[in-house]
């Protein structure tokens, strides 16, 4: 019913470093040195596990696959971890396969996060406003004291995963198939600054962090000649730099492109950046042996990006769009040709 399973795995190992002892700039304060060091092993193994095929002529398991992996690292400032992956992939039929996966992430504080010299800073002029004390207290600005520097004692980063998805081999159509996937990542201890902004500062939606996001491609081959189509979503986000007032929304019959938005302990009206899709195509061609000299191995690509010369949805930035969503956009349509030749 199975047959041997692949093994791969891999180590590595690694002394990054951070030295700024040449301060030759006296501060206000003076800054002090910054020194960190650390060293990193790592180890790697993933293990591919068939668990039916199609010679046990089961119902609705063509074939069972399940994959395992596991990277392991070592860090000499704050310990180890190991993080797992699991994944499935399932052929109910010999035209379907659906596939899912599991798998944790892992992010250690960078050097200078860690050991960034500390240091104190007054505010200029007038001072700063406590955004949550003034409107209440009406205190306005006043002159603050701000701490800034590493903190030895931070944490790593963490994360876990999902993705689901299909691949059809479209039936009665040789070498057309298409696939799609969704996932989901979960992050914790994140790690930031605090500053004389707001410490609780909710972005859910703005900054292209769109709820919504999907990629789907469709792929087709016959003989030498294959050709293939991304589709890729996204939905809509926030345009945090265009808000205006519920009196303004309210007179306006509460248009579906304002949002109400609650955040930093208020409701605020955002515009909505509009949802978009983009298509990149590609064909190609590769030359068999039996071609002349001087095309034998030679595969040639031609793509084409933005198939539709989509252009960036208007948001209030520098430039008229929000280069962090839809930056791929700027260029509109392009194209571009790849030659591959073996010797």
């Amino acid at each position: 019913m199975c047959c041997a399973s692949p093994l791969a795995s891999r180590a590595s190992w690694a002394r990054p470093g951070l030295d700024t002892t040449n301060n030759d700039f006296l501060l206000h304060p003076p800054r002090p040195d910054v020194t960190g060091d650390r060293k990193v092993s790592s180890a790697f193994a993933e293990v591919m596990i068939p668990l039916v095929n199609e010679d046990a002529q089961i119902a609705l398991l063509n074939r069972l696959e399940l994959n395992l992996s596991a990277r392991s690292e070592r860090y000499s400032d704050f310990g180890s971890t190991t993080k797992p992956k699991i994944g499935l992939n399932w052929k109910p039929a010999e035209w379907l396969m659906l596939r899912a996966s599991y798998n944790e992430g892992f992010m250690a504080p960078s050097l200078a996060a860690l050991y960034t010299s500390p240091r104190w800073t007054i505010s200029a002029g007038a001072g700063d406003t406590d955004p949550y004390r003034n409107p209440a207290l009406n205190e306005g600005p006043y002159v603050m004291r701000t701490y800034f520097g590493g903190n030895p004692d931070l944490k790593p980063q963490e994360s876990e995963g999902d993705t689901w998805g299909f691949v059809i081999d479209v039936p009665f159509v040789a070498g057309l198939s298409v696939n799609a996937d969704w996932w989901r990542i979960r992050r914790s201890d994140l790690l930031g600054q605090r500053s004389v902004a707001p410490t609780v500062n909710n972005l859910l939606f703005a900054s292209g962090a769109a709820e919504w996001r999907s990629t789907s491609n469709i792929f087709w081959r016959k003989d030498q000649w294959h050709a293939g189509l991304g589709i890729y979503h996204v939905g809509e986000t926030h345009d945090s730099g265009a808000t205006t007032t519920q009196a303004i929304y309210d007179s306006l019959g509460q248009p579906s492109d304002i949002e109400p938005f609650f955040t930093q302990g208020r409701t605020i009206y955002r515009r909505v950046v509009d949802s978009f899709v983009t298509y990149n195509l590609s064909v190609g061609y590769a030359f068999d042996g039996g071609s002349h000299d001087l095309l034998r191995d030679t595969r040639v690509r031609f793509g084409l990006i933005n198939l539709t010369d989509e252009e960036p949805p208007l948001a209030a930035e520098s430039f008229g769009y929000d280069p962090s969503v839809s930056q791929s956009l700027l260029s509109g349509r392009s194209w571009n040709l790849q030659i591959t030749k073996r010797f």
